[in-house]
């Protein structure tokens, strides 16, 4: 098999196996593979959130430019493997130096750009790690938003050889409960909500076809 094939096989086109844990019955249950366009958050789909991987699409620099105080390459995603995708492109600010993505536009089956993503980042000390901190999801069409925020992060944690034994994987653990001093804010009205996510239009305008 091709390296072309291979990526085109099902292997890779088709969603994530999901399962859930019923408490009554203490075994785990397969659940239907969702679409990835279905809502998993609101505004975020499995895509966007589990099932989205970098062979997916063909990509290409449409330009550059400032947003935050980052210099970013604009970079636009066209999807190659899934037919009649939900996105026709995905285009996203990467960061140059730092290579993190830090907006999205993402355009519908028709072409109209129709959802906005502002992306937060932090750096874990002492690894250095970036990882998110806010996720941003805004629908223009609708003006539904979800917003998710990331907090408490755990990187490089070991297991035990002792978690691993069957009887052991069937008892119910509780989450470990987040460090109080790490957790975001409270949004107690309208008005802690920040401003929604917004077009970048003078990109557009300025890398505007003649």
């Amino acid at each position: 098999m091709s390296c072309s094939d291979y990526l085109k096989s099902e292997k890779f086109t088709k969603g994530g196996t999901l399962y859930s844990y019923n408490r009554k019955i203490r075994r785990l249950s397969h659940d239907p593979t969702p679409r990835n366009e279905e809502s998993v958050f609101g505004e975020v789909t499995f895509y966007d959130n589990l099932f989205r991987l970098p062979w997916d699409s063909s990509y290409r620099i449409l330009g550059e430019d400032r947003i935050r105080g980052h210099e970013c390459l604009v970079v636009e995603a066209t999807s190659r493997i899934h037919k009649n995708h939900y996105n026709t492109k995905r285009v996203s600010w990467i960061d140059k130096k730092l290579f993190i993505d830090l907006h999205e536009e993402q355009f519908d089956r028709k072409g109209n750009l129709y959802k906005v993503v502002d992306k937060d980042w932090m750096q874990l000390m002492p690894s250095k790690w970036w990882v998110y901190k806010q996720w941003d999801f805004y629908n223009i069409n609708t003006k539904a938003r979800t917003i998710m925020q990331f907090s408490d992060w755990l990187i490089d944690q070991k297991y035990e050889d002792e978690a691993w034994d069957p009887a052991k994987m069937l008892e119910e653990h509780i989450w470990r409960r987040p460090d109080s001093g790490n957790l975001p804010p409270i949004i107690k009205k309208t008005s802690d909500v920040p401003p929604a996510p917004e077009i970048r239009k003078a990109f557009w305008d300025k890398n505007k076809k003649p």
